[in-house]
């Protein structure tokens, strides 16, 4: 079995970070096929519960600060035509902004969902005193000028993950802060003070998860990045408005020609004038308007083209009418309002 600990801050990349989206693929893979254990010291829990927050408010902000960014810079190119074409980019993004906004906390959800799947390891009283006296030692990771208990902590529970494990387990410790783990001149191989914990080939540092996930699992994570860039963006304001205006222009043709039905069979009659105490009476039609709804058909037929204006079967009208509500309610509208 594949035992898989992390540190708090490649917990906090993950969730912070549209890019980290293959690495989670792989790490929520492994764990839903059963290849791999991850190890979740509750140091490491508390570390990310305290931050998660700001995780996610710094990862809209930047979205917000750049969508800001962009719309100032695009008023220094003067009046072109370039500058028009950016503001209409501009103006896509604005519509598609709303979504993308709820993508960090999408992905801070999915990584706590994660996280709370691993194993949760307290210290046990061993591992506190060899973290303490680690301190007192001012062995890695507590030979710098900061407290690192939590960074010694941490190690020593995996130490003792090792020690207690399998012979056919295979371990992967994996933190960013080089500065405390990794050797004063290689920042890719373990501390003097802490390499006894990585013997090859049972125990594995990395300081990238990348990497890591490159050496325990390189198909997944293949398959990972395969798909993240398959993944669809949300569409566009103007993507949308033009498929709403098929849409409504399919609908009320259709309702149209079920109309022009009625007049030829003579459920509905054509009179010169219909009087205002007839106004809503269904039975009659003004002649006048019947015209200027025939005039409108015709431009919906110039425009649109016949072969897609129906006839619709009922399964297909059910789509039409379904496709019309769905955009408008993302644009603002209640659900179910199909008026053409």
């Amino acid at each position: 079995m594949l035992r898989i600990m992390l540190d708090t801050n490649i917990w906090i990349d993950l969730a912070g970070n549209f890019k980290e989206q293959p690495l989670l693929l792989v790490l929520e893979q492994l764990v839903r096929e059963g290849k791999a254990e991850l190890i979740v010291p509750s140091v490491v829990r508390k570390e990310y519960e305290a931050k998660r927050e700001g995780t996610e408010r710094v990862a809209v902000q930047r979205a917000t600060s750049a969508f800001a960014n962009a719309k100032s810079i695009v008023e220094l190119l003067g009046a072109s035509e370039e500058k028009e074409r950016v503001r209409d980019m501009l103006t896509d993004l604005g519509q598609k902004y709303p979504l993308m906004s709820e993508v960090p906390k999408f992905y801070v959800q999915r990584v706590r969902d994660l996280l709370e799947s691993g194993r949760q390891l307290e210290p046990s009283t061993d591992v506190k005193v060899k973290a303490a006296t680690r301190a007192m030692e001012r062995q890695a990771p507590c030979h710098g000028n900061k407290n690192s208990i939590n960074d010694a902590v941490i190690i020593e529970m995996y130490g003792e993950l090792v020690r207690t494990g399998a012979p056919d387990d295979q371990f992967v410790f994996v933190s960013k802060n080089y500065h405390d783990f990794s050797a004063p001149n290689g920042n890719t191989t373990p501390h003097p003070d802490i390499v006894s914990y990585f013997v090859s080939p049972q125990a594995h540092y990395f300081i990238e998860l990348p990497e890591a996930l490159e050496a325990v699992a390189p198909e997944e994570l293949e398959e990972a990045n395969y798909q993240a860039t398959g993944q669809p963006e949300p569409r566009t304001f103007s993507e949308i408005s033009d498929a709403m205006d098929l849409l409504w222009d399919q609908i009320w043709y259709n309702r149209h020609k079920v109309y022009e039905k009625k007049i030829t069979k003579g459920k509905v009659k054509l009179v010169e004038t219909k009087k205002p105490a007839d106004m809503f009476d269904p039975s009659t039609e003004s002649a006048e308007v019947w015209g200027m709804a025939q005039q409108a058909a015709q431009r919906v037929v110039d425009k649109r083209g016949l072969e897609n204006l129906g006839p619709w079967t009922d399964f297909e009208w059910g789509m039409l009418n379904g496709k019309l509500s769905a955009l408008r309610w993302v644009l603002g509208d209640e659900w179910d309002f199909l008026d053409t």
